[in-house]
């Protein structure tokens, strides 16, 4: 697709973030924290299970619903936790907590960006082995001019080998959240406090 498509898809999740955030307030005055969080990060482990294991003929449409939903989920719960940061501690350490808060929201995209693209690059490197093994001769190249904005058009890149390589590297990648979503509900799950803030 090309880059102005792929931004697109992206763009209902940056709507929704805002969107979700409006709802925080009167979610926290009515339930637990945690419910709350353990009932999003649950949405969004069944949506990205969903796309670890999504077929080549995945509609586009549904990468747009799901950025929605990704969107609303993640605005409820990243919000959410901002202000139980500043709400949990000690009033003279407000600025101190905020201050982490921020800092791990900084460092957590960058730092998983490049995670995210190790497992990326992992995945598809495994897999080229596994056909240049078997005389495939397609290599590391190709895939990106596949990947790059032309999408490969006008070269001699042999899709039917690179787009399943291609496929079975994302749902590597999906998997990977899919286990991060996991430990994130567990520790929700697990967490002892059970108070409504007020």
């Amino acid at each position: 697709r090309p880059p102005t498509i792929a931004g697109l898809v992206v763009t209902p999740s940056s709507i929704m973030w805002l969107t979700g955030s409006f709802f925080v307030g009167g979610l926290i005055s009515r339930f637990v924290p945690k419910r709350i969080a353990v009932v999003f990060i649950a949405v969004l482990l069944v949506g990205y299970g969903a796309l670890a294991v999504a077929p080549a003929g995945f509609p586009v449409w549904a990468f747009y619903v799901f950025a929605a939903v990704n969107g609303t989920c993640m605005g409820i719960v990243i919000s959410m936790n901002t202000v139980l940061t500043q709400h949990l501690v000690d009033p003279s350490m407000v600025g101190s907590a905020t201050g982490i808060f921020t800092l791990g929201r900084s460092l957590g995209p960058t730092l998983m960006a490049g995670i995210y693209g190790a497992v990326l690059n992992v995945a598809i490197r495994v897999q080229l082995r596994g056909q240049q093994a078997v005389g495939a001769g397609v290599d590391f190249g190709q895939v990106n001019t596949v990947i790059s904005s032309s999408g490969g058009a006008g070269s001699s890149v042999d899709r039917a080998v690179v787009d399943p390589i291609l496929l079975n590297s994302f749902h590597a990648l999906f998997g990977v959240v899919v286990v991060i979503l996991v430990v994130a509900l567990l520790i929700n799950v697990f967490d002892p406090n059970k108070k409504v803030i007020r």
